[in-house]
């Protein structure tokens, strides 16, 4: 089985998140997101995926199953809810 995922948080714990998805077979992040659009490009460009400037355009994306919340745990509600 593949999934397609969206990484919202291109910080420091990013890294983590991105060997963990490496781990299972069939699944790739496609689309990147941070606040600060320097940090989506740069993580996007290391592992081939498409950087977005706006959270909702990564959320509005039909090619992915599921997200990623990458961000400092108190930003998890506002992202998820």
């Amino acid at each position: 089985m593949s999934h397609s995922i969206g990484l919202i948080g291109c910080g420091g714990i990013s890294s983590v998140w991105v060997d963990a998805v490496a781990q299972n077979a069939g699944c790739k992040i496609l689309y990147t997101y941070d606040v600060d659009k320097g940090a989506a490009v740069k993580k996007a460009e290391e592992i081939g995926a498409e950087a977005v400037g706006e959270l909702n355009e990564l959320l509005a994306f039909s090619d992915i199953d599921m997200v990623v919340i990458g961000t400092p745990t108190f930003t998890h509600a506002d992202l998820a809810v």
